[in-house]
C-alpha cells in the first residue's frame, strides 16, 4: 500500500509537483510585459494630491473665519473651528479625488485602442 496522498490532499509535495523548478511564480519571469493596467497617470495622481491639499487650506479658511466671527477672544475655539473645517474638507476632497482617478483607470482600461492582439500576449517572457 502506498503512502502517497492524492493530488490536492494539502501535502507539501503534493504542492510542489506542479512547480518543477520551485520557484513559485515570479512575475517578471511569468507574466507578459505588456499588460494594461488601470492605474491613473503621474500627472493625474499628484493634480489630486494638490486638490486634497488646496481644499484642506480653504476648509482651514472657512472654519477659522466662521468661529473668529462667533466670539472675540476665542483662540482655542478658532483654531478647533479650522482644524475641523480642514479635516472636513480634505476628507471630502479626498472621496471625491479617489472616484475620478478610478473612473479615469476604467476608462483607460477600457479604451478598445489598448487592447492587445492575439500576438502581443505571446511575446511575454516564458509565453513563446
Amino acid at each position: 500500500m502506498s503512502t502517497t496522498s492524492a493530488p490536492y490532499a494539502g501535502g507539501v509535495s503534493d504542492r510542489r509537483s506542479f512547480d518543477p523548478d520551485g520557484l513559485g511564480f515570479d512575475p517578471s519571469r511569468d507574466a507578459p510585459a505588456s499588460l494594461p493596467t488601470a492605474l491613473p497617470s503621474p500627472l493625474a495622481r499628484g493634480l489630486a494630491f494638490v486638490a486634497i491639499i488646496v481644499a484642506g487650506l480653504a476648509g482651514a479658511l472657512i472654519g477659522w473665519g466662521f468661529t473668529d466671527l462667533q466670539c472675540d477672544d476665542c483662540s482655542t475655539t478658532t483654531m478647533l473651528g479650522a482644524v475641523l473645517g480642514a479635516a472636513l474638507a480634505a476628507g471630502g476632497t479626498a472621496v471625491v479625488a479617489v472616484l475620478v482617478l478610478r473612473a479615469m483607470g476604467e476608462w483607460t482600461a477600457d479604451d478598445p485602442r489598448r487592447v492587445l492582439d492575439d500576438d502581443d500576449w505571446l511575446d511575454g517572457p516564458g509565453l513563446t
